[in-house]
């Protein structure tokens, strides 16, 4: 079977692009919001954004999500609303939770998120982004996709081990029987 790679995990062919864990980008910053995207792509994740509380929930409606960040200071709107109509809909997905906010803002507001259900983290603006890569790679190696896939190649390899033992105990049984012959 022919395999493409993604993330260094080899994909089957019959698994599209469509079918990989989905990330939700809510920051009403062109900047932040492109750094982000461009993140949530490298760790794996197929990645739609939104800059408004509106796109956003546009966005819910129509697609399923794994995984989201969002901004809480989205203009005149909160994503705090954004965290509630998802908790209303029971789409408990894993958030990061994003915002320039005192420091004790920035907890509350990660409180907030764990009591309407969400696993959360909270990240203070500026970014750090080594933080946010090791946070959103944590979330795709938990989607079930991942797990599918890594369990694909986890039963590929041990075929493959089971074959090169087979191959070697073949050999060895050979050695035996020739041994065994020319006494």
């Amino acid at each position: 079977m022919a395999a493409s790679q993604i993330r260094g995990i080899r994909m089957p062919e019959q698994i599209s692009v469509s079918q990989l864990p989905r990330l939700l980008v809510v920051e009403d910053d062109d900047v932040e919001r492109t750094i982000i995207c461009r993140s949530g792509f490298q760790s794996g994740f197929e990645v739609d954004a939104a800059s408004t509380l509106q796109n956003a929930k546009q966005l819910v409606g129509e697609r399923k999500f794994d995984c989201a960040t969002i901004d809480i200071g989205l203009g005149a709107d909160s994503g705090l609303m954004l965290l509630q109509t998802l908790a209303e809909q029971d789409l408990l997905i894993p958030v990061i939770v994003i915002s320039n906010a005192d420091p004790k803002m920035l907890e509350m507001t990660g409180k907030a998120a764990e009591a309407l259900g969400f696993d959360s983290h909270v990240m203070s603006k500026p970014l750090n982004l080594i933080e946010l890569r090791g946070i959103l790679d944590e979330h795709y190696r938990n989607t079930p996709i991942r797990r599918s896939l890594d369990d694909l190649n986890k039963t590929a390899e041990l075929k493959r081990v089971e074959q090169q033992v087979g191959l070697i105990v073949d050999e060895w049984q050979g050695s035996i029987r020739d041994g065994a012959s020319e006494r």
